[in-house]
């Protein structure tokens, strides 16, 4: 009976951290520094079990990063120098964020031969926007706003249909931040305190979706915001199934998460003072 006790005490204890959470975010299994052309890693997505690719946000260009060597194996030239955010793989196809609501589709860019590429210009109603993944369940982009809609307090996933070729205008999720802030709250985490330039202690919770990702087994939805340093997992009703506080030691500034298919777990961060660094977790199981 003490045995019990005190595993239970031991996982109630873990801050932000709730029982069906299977990834130790304080003990990557894999942690590497990127190379320095990788500083403004941005937008990342799954190739396979050992290769991911991304985008920086300053160059048109799409790499193909392996994990085992450790190195870039492929660069791929797609568009001018701008503010590429996310990144995503439909197949074989990859789809590339721009801040402003461009999405470029890319057709098959890792082949021998020429690829083309199409621009759809989705008018979003923010005008920062920074997470994309694919999501089979809806066979559909998921793109997350950065910046607030329409409303302050607002924050939203729009849904972009892949047969279609078109983005819905009414947002597929809207997270409100007074709820979000409270539920976010319920798993032990509280805003960052700041000092603002009255000398008054200020709570911070801006919640600035920097990269979200489906998890594919469970199909429920992580979103990383770099600012609060803080990941939430999120059902298909909104509803927020877990929060956990990134590390501001390890995680400099999170703005990529990504899923293998072995479940395990990609986040990389961006070198603000040092390299760029990638993290791994392998699934503990659900």
């Amino acid at each position: 009976m003490q045995k019990i006790f005190f595993i239970v005490l031991l996982i109630i204890s873990q801050k932000g951290f709730s029982s069906d959470f299977f990834y130790s975010l304080a003990k990557p299994d894999f942690d590497r520094s990127l190379p320095v052309e990788l500083k403004e890693i941005s937008g990342l997505t799954d190739v396979n079990d050992s290769q991911f690719a991304c985008v920086q946000d300053e160059h048109g260009i799409l790499y193909l990063y392996n994990m085992p060597s450790s190195s870039i194996s492929k660069r791929i030239n797609f568009g001018p120098p701008g503010d590429y955010e996310g990144l995503t793989r439909v197949g074989n196809d990859y789809y590339v964020l721009h801040s402003n609501g461009d999405l470029i589709e890319l057709i098959d860019p890792f082949s021998e031969g020429k690829f083309s590429s199409k621009t759809y210009n989705l008018k979003l109603q923010s005008p920062n926007n920074e997470g994309l993944c694919y999501d089979p369940i809806t066979n559909s982009l998921l793109i997350a706003a950065k910046s607030k809609g329409i409303e302050k307090n607002e924050r939203l996933i729009y849904s972009f249909d892949l047969k279609k070729k078109i983005c819905s205008e009414i947002p597929w999720m809207t997270l409100h931040l007074d709820k979000l802030k409270s539920d976010v709250g319920k798993f032990g985490i509280k805003p960052i305190q700041k000092v603002n330039k009255n000398g008054k202690v200020v709570e911070l919770f801006n919640f600035r979706p920097a990269s979200l990702a489906i998890h594919p087994e469970s199909g429920e939805i992580y979103i990383i915001s770099a600012a609060d340093f803080l990941l939430i997992v999120l059902d298909r009703n909104s509803k927020v199934m877990n929060a956990v506080e990134l590390n501001e030691s390890l995680f400099e500034k999170a703005e990529g998460i990504t899923f293998l298919p072995d479940y395990s777990m990609i986040i990389t961060s961006e070198g603000v003072d040092f390299q760029p660094k990638i993290f791994k977790f392998d699934s503990k199981g659900r």
